[in-house]
């Protein structure tokens, strides 16, 4: 079958999205040479379309260097979207009970390559930790969230979310480390931690999140800076906690006979 051309359009909305992409919440800003390594795209594409997502609002420009950073307008639109999603409209009440409960933070994600991607954040009022937000990335292997969902997912899935892992340049032994680890943990208690694995300062607990009959996996998690935090609090609270939420959130989902995508 013969392939069918892409209008000019098509194409530039791919790269634009491309570039958008090569943003992480890890990174602060990007130059025209770090968005061509990342995305494989010529310097003189980047530049034009880093030029047209400025102009558009979807990019902000440093005065130091021309380095590149999301405006605000990525993550309104983000927002917009995530928040009509029916699974982000069921768990977010359930997800802030836990945040003001325990005063942390609490999130839902689903797997993005490498990374974990929150459809949904929380947080309690006071709540010390990581100021994160709907659409933040955080990497897969070295999080609770990631590991609970790598558990999870079906073998051809976790083995496409793996290779992306190792392509980002991650040492592998230490991968099969975190996850084999949290594999133990999820099948002792139904749940796994990360204290402190990702950053030092932040311990976290998650669940893996099954909906739509089996079909969509997600996460949920909890989690805080350590600083005064109990280590017992984590297995002994919040992780038996959180088992009870992704089971209502599951309920009420059916209950509703919503699924991932729509009504």
């Amino acid at each position: 079958m013969q392939a069918v051309d892409k209008p000019n359009a098509i194409i530039s909305l791919e790269r634009g999205l491309d570039l958008l992409r090569a943003f992480r919440c890890e990174e602060k800003s990007l130059g025209i040479h770090d968005l061509s390594r990342l995305t494989g795209l010529p310097k003189a594409t980047v530049a034009r379309l880093a030029h047209t997502l400025v102009t558009l609002g979807y990019l902000g420009q440093t005065q130091f260097q021309g380095r590149y950073h999301l405006a605000d307008k990525v993550f309104d639109l983000g927002t917009s979207v995530l928040s009509s999603m029916p699974v982000c409209r069921v768990a977010a009440p359930v997800l802030q009970d836990i945040a003001d409960r325990f005063n942390m933070s609490t999130a839902l994600g689903i797997g993005d390559q490498a990374d974990m991607v929150y459809l949904a954040y929380c947080r309690g009022e006071d709540t010390v930790t990581l100021r994160m937000r709907t659409g933040a990335l955080i990497p897969m292997y070295k999080t609770a969230m990631g590991r609970a969902y790598l558990w999870a997912i079906g073998p051809e899935q976790r083995a496409f979310h793996l290779e992306c892992i190792e392509e980002s340049g991650a040492d592998m032994s230490v991968v099969a480390e975190n996850v084999e680890k949290s594999t133990a943990e999820i099948e002792a208690t139904g749940f796994c931690t990360s204290l402190g694995d990702w950053r030092r300062d932040v311990y976290a607990v998650s669940v893996p999140l099954v909906i739509d009959n089996g079909e969509t996996v997600l996460a949920i998690n909890c989690g805080a800076s350590r600083h005064g935090l109990e280590l017992s609090m984590f297995r002994e609270e919040i992780g038996p906690t959180l088992k009870v939420a992704a089971r209502e959130i599951n309920n009420k989902m059916e209950e509703l006979r919503y699924n991932f995508w729509n009504d």
